[in-house]
Order: C-alpha cells, then sequence, then structure tokens
C-alpha cells in the first residue's frame, strides 16, 4: 500500500517533484533506523513492531519514487538504461548491506551499532540527494 501510496503523493502534494519526497522518506527511514538500536528485549519488542512497520511504509516502500526519478533525469530514449542502472545498484545494496550489518554485529558485539550505522549510510545518501541531485531533465527534446 504505500509504494501506490508514495506514488499518489509524489503525483499529486509535490506535483511530480519527487526529489524532496524522496528525501523526507529517506530521513524518516534514517530517524527509525536509528531507533531501532535501542529495541530490547521484553517491551522493547512492541517498539520493534512499530519501527518495523515504518522502516516498511519507508525504507522498503519507496522504490517507485526512486525509479520514477532515475527515468525523469534522463532523456526519454535513455529511460530503459536508467532504470536499470537503478535496479543494479538497488541489488548491490541488497547483496552487500546485510554482510556489512553482520560483520558491524561481529566486530562490535551490538545490533544497535549496525542499526546506527546504516542510518548514517540512508541519512547522507538522503542529504547528498537533497544538496546535490539536480530533479528533472528538459524532456522536450
Amino acid at each position: 500500500m504505500a509504494r501506490i501510496g508514495w506514488g499518489i503523493v509524489s503525483d499529486t502534494v509535490f506535483a511530480g517533484r519527487r526529489k524532496a519526497l524522496m528525501v523526507l522518506i529517506c530521513l524518516a527511514a534514517a530517524l527509525f533506523l536509528g531507533a531501532m538500536s535501542i529495541v530490547g528485549p521484553g517491551p522493547g519488542l512492541w517498539i520493534g513492531l512499530a519501527l518495523t512497520l515504518a522502516l516498511g511504509i519507508t525504507i522498503a516502500s519507496f522504490a517507485p519514487v526512486a525509479q520514477a526519478i532515475s527515468v525523469e533525469m534522463v532523456e526519454p530514449r535513455l529511460a530503459g538504461s536508467a532504470l536499470g542502472y537503478n535496479m543494479v545498484g538497488v541489488h548491490i545494496g541488497g547483496m552487500a548491506g546485510p554482510p556489512l550489518f553482520g560483520a558491524v554485529v561481529d566486530a562490535s558485539g551490538s545490533y544497535g551499532d549496525a542499526w546506527l550505522l546504516t542510518a548514517a549510510v540512508v541519512g547522507i545518501g538522503a542529504l547528498a540527494m537533497g544538496l546535490w541531485f539536480r530533479e528533472g531533465h528538459d524532456r522536450t527534446g
């Protein structure tokens, strides 16, 4: 539902200007990822479940917005290649992220450290997009 919802929000509330929405979604996800560092046993289970739902709505559901951005930032004739590069990047992150997360847990002995590092990576990515990404492409030619 969130994937469809973000598409609707980007088309209506943000009038097709997806960069700001993407940055907001990813900054929210970074906060939720960082909050996972305080989840512990017992009552922390409920906090973890709530954060899991929040992460499902943010970091697990922003893909359609990212895909739209990747297609809109290039000339129409390059849309397929742009989407292909986007998907390669997504899958590299999906393959490299879990082993790195586990390596941080093994090295530090703490899931909290791994969650904080993940939050930092997502936050840095969101800030980089907000500061340096130029939205859109002149699609008239």
